[in-house]
């Protein structure tokens, strides 16, 4: 919200993009969104009624959003989740080969 307030991106051409369900109103916000822009305002007012920052979902989404924008662009975080996935791979085929081993039947000795 605060990065949107200096209205850097209108300026810069950014697209701002509102995701919702269905009948939240969105085409009726983005309405009073652009009258508040247009008249000189920030457009958080606006923006903060449609997005209904009191719903507990929508801080729910935000704190997953903003975990998986971590977990994507950070290189540090990047390298241990493919480490795991490697440990996690080879666990799963030493336990393959273990079980064969122990399905396989013993030979009688001679």
């Amino acid at each position: 919200m605060r990065e949107l307030a200096p209205r850097r991106w209108i300026a810069n051409g950014d697209a701002l993009l509102l995701l919702g369900p269905p009948g939240l109103g969105m085409h009726a916000g983005m309405s009073q969104l652009v009258e508040e822009i247009s008249n000189g305002g920030s457009g958080l007012s606006s923006l903060g009624k449609m997005l209904n920052l009191d719903d507990s979902e929508f801080w729910k989404g935000a704190l997953i959003g903003a975990a998986a924008v971590l977990l994507l662009t950070n290189e540090l975080m990047q390298s241990m989740i493919f480490q795991t996935g490697v440990k996690a791979k080879e666990a799963l085929r030493s336990g393959v080969e273990m079980t064969k081993a122990a399905a396989r039947p013993s030979r009688p000795r001679s």
